[in-house]
């Protein structure tokens, strides 16, 4: 028979086909597929009349169509169930990750918390440090196997290692269960001395033109080292690997409001645990937090510093300001210091004597208040306060105190470091008992001058009565009357020498002694001196000889004056040598 041309479409062209049924598959609206039956096959117990499909069978396939479909549908809704139940369990599985993760970040920052209050509880840099690597490392703290500190070095521009610690050794050093609170914990910790091995020095690492460090240093970046960046960096990551040790690590700068103080390392070389974005984090609030107070530090140090230098030169003050106010106090002068209003504000217990009044009727009055004890010389004040310039007075009276005399002197006070006049200082020395002494001891030069004029006038008088006895005793033993009249001239003379030396006397006595000259015979009036000294020259067995290059020398002068002289040197020398000595 002739195939339909549904048939042919259906089946191939070998298969023939008497009837057949298509039911199609519809699961939940969607065509999935065609339930196709063709050819009833004879069942051996059944009769029928006819083998074609008929109602009946498209009844039942109808039928099969439907369950089919609910059973696909039942199947894709199991599948997508179990897909659904899968994506939930991961889902649940990443939150429960998720929880523990917020977990952990919540407790690391607790932590955080409880290291920032126990570095700021501390004032002293090296416990600061300290207490930062057992926090980092400590198993009750941030839990990094390692840690270690550089301090920076900005005069040789070095990374200078410090200090290291680890969490094995830390958990061996305390016994934790004692403490309540991690801060109280690492306050403690930071007081015990460092161990051996981590107070070694690791090594020194320069960072200019390394530019890993220049970017922790200079730009204050963190950078996590890991082992690619170890094989791409080599060169700039050579030292600090060397003192680190590991493939992996994270370089933190410890900054403070303006500069790097510090840079902190920390690892996980013992446990091998790779460092999340989660401990960078940490990581840097805590290098944040330990930069400021390790400026907290520095600035307690320096204001330590500045409160012991200004307690020395409040000692110093003080000492200062007693030694001078003692030796204000113990001033023979009476001193009194006032502002530029002319209020007094400082007087030595001289001035208290001296005006009578004691320093608390003083202090704070105006100066003015004592004028009718100082007079005019109040004014003065004024005008030395106005000119800048001390005033001098010497030997002033004040009726006030009587007989007394004081010199006087006003000087403007400045201050020091602005030179602005600030007040004046009067100071009164009181020099009645001065006047006095240089009175009397003007009245005892007088009479010590006195004296010695009279001894002078008494030696100048011997010489003459000298000449003029040895004459007399040559004119009594001589019969000559030539050189009794030579002789008796000479006496003249001598007579009227005598009587201008005490013409002198009378001139000095009353200052109006003006000396005469003239011109004679230096060699004549010589003669005639040694003529004069020859019996005395005999007694002491002394030779007189006179030496002269001419026999007549013309000399002008004073002719007494001259002679004295010569006398004198004569009767010096006939005094001073030997026996049978010659002069």
């Amino acid at each position: 028979a002739r195939k339909s041309v549904i048939s042919s479409l259906i089946f191939r062209e070998e298969i023939s086909v008497g009837s057949f049924v298509a039911i199609p598959l519809t699961v939940e609206k969607t065509l999935v597929g065609l339930i196709i039956a063709a050819d009833r096959e004879e069942i051996e117990g059944e009769f029928r009349a006819y083998k074609h499909l008929d109602k009946e069978d498209l009844k039942m396939l109808d039928d099969i169509s439907r369950r089919m479909a609910v059973a696909i549908s039942k199947i894709k809704l199991t599948s997508k169930l179990e897909l659904e139940v899968r994506k939930l369990r991961q889902l649940g599985k990443k939150h429960e990750e998720l929880i523990s993760e917020q977990k952990e970040q919540l407790f690391k920052l607790s932590v955080l918390h409880k290291i920032t209050d126990a570095m700021k509880r501390s004032l002293d840099r090296e416990r600061v440090v300290r207490i930062l690597l057992v926090g980092a490392t400590d198993t009750s703290g941030l839990k990094f196997d390692r840690a270690t500190f550089f301090k920076v070095d900005t005069v040789r521009s070095l990374l200078v290692s410090e200090t290291r610690v680890t969490s094995a050794r830390k958990n061996s050093e305390h016994d934790k269960s004692i403490y309540s609170d991690l801060s109280r914990y690492l306050q403690d910790a930071s007081l015990e001395p460092y161990d051996a091995q981590d107070d070694r020095q690791l090594g020194s690492i320069p960072y200019p033109g390394n530019l890993i460090l220049e970017r922790v240093v200079l730009r204050k970046k963190m950078v996590h080292v890991t082992p690619e960046m170890l094989r791409l960096r080599v060169d700039e990551l050579a030292l600090m690997n060397r003192i680190i040790g590991t493939n992996e690590y994270l370089i933190a700068p410890v900054a403070g409001e303006e500069d790097v103080l510090g840079v902190l390392v920390v690892d996980n070389n013992d446990s091998g645990k790779k460092i999340s974005s989660a401990d960078m984090e940490i990581l840097g609030l805590l290098a944040d937090s330990t930069g400021v107070a390790l400026e907290l530090t520095e600035n307690y140090k320096r204001i330590l510093q500045m409160a012991e230098s200004l307690e020395k030169e409040r000692n110093l003050s003080n000492y200062y300001r007693k030694f001078v106010s003692s030796i204000l106090q113990s001033l023979e002068s009476a001193i009194i210091v006032c502002s530029v209003e002319g209020e007094i504000t400082e007087l030595n217990r001289t001035a208290e004597f001296l005006l009578d009044l004691s320093r608390e009727e003083l202090i704070g009055k105006s100066i003015r208040s004592i004028r009718t004890k100082l007079g005019s010389i109040i004014d003065l004040l004024s005008d030395a306060i106005r000119i800048g310039e001390t005033i001098t007075l010497t030997d002033q009276h004040f009726e006030a105190f009587g007989e007394r005399h004081f010199d006087v002197r006003i000087t403007p006070l400045r201050e020091e470091k602005r030179k602005r006049l600030t007040g004046v200082i009067l100071s009164l020395d009181d020099i009645t008992r001065r006047r006095k002494l240089e009175q009397e001891l003007k009245s005892r030069e007088k009479l010590a001058a006195l004296g010695e004029m009279s001894a002078k006038v008494a030696h100048e008088i011997r010489n003459p009565i000298t000449i003029i006895g040895g004459f007399v005793k040559r004119i009594l033993a001589s019969s000559d009357r030539e050189k009794t009249e030579e002789y008796a001239r000479i006496l003249m003379d001598e007579l009227q020498r005598l009587d201008g030396i005490v013409g002198e006397v009378l001139e000095i006595s009353r200052r109006k002694a003006k000396p005469s000259e003239e011109e004679f015979d230096l060699v004549s009036v010589t003669r005639e001196i040694l003529a004069g000294f020859e019996e005395k020259a005999s007694r002491e067995n002394v030779k007189l000889v006179l030496y002269a290059k001419e026999d007549r020398i013309e000399y002008y002068g004073n002719k007494d004056r001259i002679k004295q002289v010569i006398i004198n040197l004569v009767q010096n020398a006939i005094e001073a040598s030997e026996k049978a000595g010659k002069v």
